[in-house]
């Protein structure tokens, strides 16, 4: 880290779901793990999200399959919910046909609540996933820890998009 860095109060892992694999664990790529404000936005800056991944015939790939998803989690905490911060998690997600822009512009939203410290500590991060042969549906997931009650306030709707609960 250079001296002019800004630390964030947690450091965070950005993940891609690739298509296919042996089961989930297999399809769970590691991108980057961040911890400054400036890598924050380096990454953010480098990686295509969801309007240019997977619209106009662009199709993003990590070890030469194609990428059906994006996941940031908190320190070591993975997109499973074998990890033991899930075990007895909540999940809130919105689902259904968006726009991609518009799910670029929650999951920015998102991030920015999670490094930026803003959103409740109990939310472990976020994942959307692309549903492969629907053009623009979409699943937005925010996983939390321990049952929180603060899932609902936290995240209740994000730029006209409703978050109910889906996983107890």
């Amino acid at each position: 880290m250079h001296a002019e860095e800004h630390s964030l109060h947690s450091s965070w892992t950005w993940f891609f779901h690739k298509a296919g694999g042996d089961g989930y664990k297999s399809a769970l790529v590691s991108v980057h793990t961040f911890n400054t404000v400036e890598s924050f936005w380096r990454l953010k800056n480098n990686i295509p999200l969801f309007e240019k991944a997977f619209c106009k015939h662009v199709v993003l790939r990590v070890q030469k399959s194609i990428v059906t998803g994006a996941s940031v989690f908190r320190g070591d905490i993975t997109p499973e919910w074998e990890h033991a911060s899930n075990l007895n998690g909540v999940i809130m997600e919105c689902k259904g046909a968006l726009e991609a822009k518009v799910v670029d512009d929650i999951f920015l939203n998102i991030l920015l609540k999670l490094v930026g410290n803003t959103a409740p500590l109990s939310c472990n991060g976020v994942r959307v996933v692309h549903k492969s042969g629907r053009k623009s549906f979409y699943k937005i997931e925010l996983w939390f820890r321990q049952g929180s009650t603060t899932a609902e306030r936290a995240f209740g709707n994000a730029k006209g998009v409703a978050f109910q609960r889906a996983h107890a």
